[in-house]
């Protein structure tokens, strides 16, 4: 049985020569990208330990926007599509006819992304 992903992706192969990448390749990149965003996060914490203590549950605020930007930035044309993880897996992403996204799409991309992370409790 040919599942909807592998019609969407014979469908771009053929009319883009594009590639969908597999799923754990993508999960491969989320990874190395919250390792690098929780390393960054955690020297900020080291650094800047009594000012996330005084504004409490706030910090996750900051955590949040520094996501935001890390992935709006680097997922879109600015970076050529790629964040760190994206580059050490070799995947990018491209809108459907093979072109890099702007930086608007890129944050409402990253907007839906994160913000259920950012959530929860």
């Amino acid at each position: 049985m040919i599942t909807f992903e592998a019609l969407i992706y014979i469908k771009l192969k053929m009319e883009n020569n594009l590639v969908l990448s597999k799923f754990w390749t993508r999960i491969g990149a989320m990874l190395i990208d919250s390792i690098i965003l929780g390393v960054f996060g955690f020297i900020l914490g080291l650094i800047f330990n009594t000012f996330f203590i005084s504004i409490g549950e706030k910090a996750k605020l900051v955590g949040w926007i520094i996501s935001l930007f890390y992935f709006s930035v680097l997922n879109s044309k600015i970076n050529k599509g790629q964040t760190f993880g994206k580059k050490l897996m070799n995947i990018q992403v491209v809108d459907i006819q093979g072109n890099f996204i702007s930086l608007k799409a890129s944050f409402l991309r990253a907007l839906i992304l994160t913000t259920p992370f950012f959530l929860m409790d």
